[in-house]
Parts: C-alpha cells; structure tokens; sequence
C-alpha cells in the first residue's frame, strides 16, 4: 500500500462517491477488472509496454474521479464505467512498473502471477474502502458534517491528483 499510494487516494476518490459500501466495493472490483485487462494484455504480449508517459494519465484519473465525487451527480452507469475506464489506465501503469520482469515469465507464471497480483490489489483496495468508511463514520460521531467531510476530502484529492500529474508531466520533460 505504501507505493500504491496514489492508487488509494483513487480508491477513496471512489469511495466517497459510492451512495454506499457496497456500492463502493463494486466499483473497486469494476477497477480491478480494467486494470487486469490492460495488464495482462501487456504482459502477455497483446500490446507494448505502455513507459513512463502513462503516470501522469494515472493522476489525471485521480483528479477526474475526486471531482466527479465532488460534484456527485454522474449517474449509476457512468459509475460503471468511469472505474472500468479508469482502471484500464492503472493497468497499463502496472504494466509499466513491472515491464522488466515480464519478459523473463513463461505464460502459465504470467497467468499464476496475474491472479495473484488482482487478488492482493483487491484486497488491498477493500481495506483502503473498509478503513475509509470506518474513518468516516467515526467523523460523524464526532459531529462532523458527512458532506462537508465528503466533499472537502474529494476537493484535497483531486488538487493532489492535479498537482502530481504536473509533477509528472514536467518530469517526463525533463523540467524537474
């Protein structure tokens, strides 16, 4: 979880917007489904190995996400969809992390270690959304407003999501 911390902040961009848990963790399976497709596409030799221009689309998807669960009015379906879309990106930016070692995985490794991997992000994504909204409701019980605490929290995400894909687009440009 360390390193995937803008994967997290992604998560709880979905959190925040899901009516509910369970609407939530559907929305992380719908993700982990993008993000396996894309990445055993590439793994297994389907399409190249996306490099590092894919980061800053990554943080794109985080600022994307964090406003549209700000504004809060995307409809069910698109909320279907965005995390699919979205997740397609983390794929590729998986990928991109783990490029090197793909090349030395025989197809049934590739499938093993793919299966493994989804398992793990899932369960590591359900323990970010568990934890958020054990966080959150301890936030109401304090007294603090569910949509203040909601939106502020989504408005944060979304300027750090934003403020890395800069980062990281300068980066790519050899400007820092």
């Amino acid at each position: 979880i360390p390193e995937g911390w803008d994967h997290c902040l992604f998560m709880l961009a979905m959190f925040l917007g899901a009516a509910s848990l369970r609407q939530a963790l559907g929305r992380s399976l719908i993700f982990t489904l993008g993000h396996s497709i894309t990445l055993s596409a590439v793994a297994l030799g389907w399409i190249g190995n996306p490099g590092s221009w894919i980061e800053p689309f990554i943080a794109l998807t985080i600022g994307l996400g964090a406003l549209m669960a700000y504004r809060g009015n995307a409809t069910n379906r698109q909320m279907l969809v965005v995390p699919a879309v979205f997740g397609l990106v983390h794929g590729l930016g998986f990928a991109a992390a783990v490029s090197e070692r793909l090349k030395d995985w025989d197809n049934g490794s590739i499938i093993r270690i793919l299966v493994g991997f989804n398992v793990g992000v899932e369960l590591a994504q359900m323990a970010v959304i568990l934890a958020s909204a054990a966080l959150l409701w301890l936030s109401l019980r304090a007294g603090l407003s569910e949509i203040k605490v909601r939106r502020s929290l989504c408005l944060t995400i979304a300027a750090v999501g934003f403020a890395v894909m800069a980062w990281r687009v300068a980066g790519i440009a050899g400007l820092v």
